[in-house]
């Protein structure tokens, strides 16, 4: 009887052992989907870094409506009273031009070293979307802001459109040059014309006419910062 007991075990144990190969190539117990992909404007990662959370969205945390005025959509988390300040006039800067934003969650760190090497990244992956700053350049901030704008905003045709008209190569399509996709570029745009500091075009022709007409193009009105 011992023998035969003997015999049975070692059949249950690679019964067991088939069992759990099968699992594992048919991915049981597996992700089913590959992570999310942020949408930064200076480096694409697959992952936010590893100190990057959203504490208010994990908190449970009832987020507002986008009907509410852009100041009170918006969640700031972290950062330092000169960040906070610039974040606070940036977003000043695109109720300012009625350019309508979503809900986000801002998280601000000091040092780009905080955020994997990245000045600031933008992902519509997370509900909220998110946008990390990791600067004190108010550029920065206005320029990753403009990506959930153009997210929010642009529908698939806008997009076509804004491409051809500045001559990109694609969108956002990940093969594609930073300095030749749309996305970046409209970003670049919209901080471009929502700094403060007054410019005159006196060209209709040049770099800073074909910026200004490029903001003209994305929101239906001239940049706010232009003067005559």
């Amino acid at each position: 009887m011992r023998h035969v007991a003997r015999i049975l075990l070692l059949i249950l144990g690679s019964a067991m052992l088939c069992l759990g190969q099968g699992a594992s190539e048919i991915g049981v117990g597996q992700p089913s989907e590959s992570p999310p992909v942020l949408f930064s404007s200076w480096v694409t990662f697959p992952m936010p870094p590893e100190n990057f959370a959203d504490p208010v969205f994990a908190s449970g945390e009832t987020t507002v409506t986008s009907s509410e005025p852009p100041e009170a959509r918006t969640t700031v988390i972290g950062g330092s009273d000169e960040q906070r300040a610039i974040v606070d006039w940036a977003l000043e800067r695109y109720a300012d031009a009625d350019l309508d934003l979503p809900v986000l969650h801002l998280h601000l760190y000091p040092d780009v070293s905080d955020c994997s090497g990245n000045r600031g990244f933008f992902s519509p992956s997370s509900n909220p979307w998110t946008i990390a700053i990791c600067t004190e350049e108010r550029l920065v901030a206005l320029h990753e802001i403009g990506h959930a704008w153009a997210e929010h905003t642009l529908t698939a045709d806008d997009r076509v459109a804004y491409v051809e008209h500045r001559r990109m190569e694609s969108w956002n399509d990940p093969g594609t040059q930073w300095s030749s996709r749309g996305s970046e570029d409209a970003a670049n745009t919209l901080a471009w014309g929502l700094l403060d500091t007054p410019v005159r075009v006196v060209s209709s022709s040049g770099p800073l006419a074909e910026r200004s007409e490029a903001f003209r193009f994305l929101t239906g009105a001239y940049s706010p910062r232009i003067v005559d």
